[in-house]
């Protein structure tokens, strides 16, 4: 007699066997054409306070908005941005997740009590432009100038460095993405 969990685990055995040919290609939704760019401060601590940051992609200029509160929020704080295509946010620094495999599948496991405490990078995240004649591309340049309360604290252009994968498995297509750092000094 089979039980519940008997069940599932036929379920998941016949699912991972399904995938056991000689070619087969995983269903992840994987956005492509993006930047991202992380800024680091010294110690990777931020103060709190109002900051601005003015973004230029290629010519066409951006600013997004983000108040950053006394202490920080562990995790992640979001901020507002001109344009829907870019994003920013302040993000807790996290260990990578630790993987284990077994037989069957991989598993990644993170536990957020992992976190380094006190310690956020900001991530800038340019999406692909979308809409009729328009081709995605990575920007060759990015132009960032970051302030808080007024006074700028970081203003560089980086030229983002590509990278390409095949995220959803070797021979099912691929993906390009740009990202950089930037340090304030």
């Amino acid at each position: 007699m089979l039980t519940i969990r008997g069940l599932v685990t036929l379920a998941a055995l016949g699912a991972a066997c399904a995938s056991c040919s000689s070619h087969s290609c995983n269903a992840l939704g994987v956005i492509c054409d993006q930047t991202v760019l992380t800024l680091q401060t010294p110690g990777n601590t931020w103060a709190p306070g109002d900051y601005t940051l003015s973004v230029d992609v290629e010519g066409v200029s951006q600013q997004c908005t983000l108040q950053i509160p006394d202490p920080p929020v562990n995790g992640t704080t979001t901020g507002t941005c001109t344009s829907s295509t870019t994003s920013l946010q302040l993000l807790q620094i996290c260990p990578e997740p630790k993987v284990a495999c077994d037989a069957v599948a991989c598993h990644g496991s993170s536990d957020s009590d992992d976190c380094l405490s006190g310690q956020y990078t900001m991530q800038v995240t340019i999406q692909p432009a979308f809409g009729t004649n328009v081709q995605p591309h990575l920007p060759s340049q990015v132009a960032v100038d970051l302030s808080v309360g007024g006074q700028s604290i970081m203003n560089a252009t980086v030229a983002p460095q590509a990278t390409t994968t095949e995220p959803n498995g070797v021979g099912c297509g691929t993906c390009t993405n740009g990202s950089a750092t930037v340090t304030s000094s």
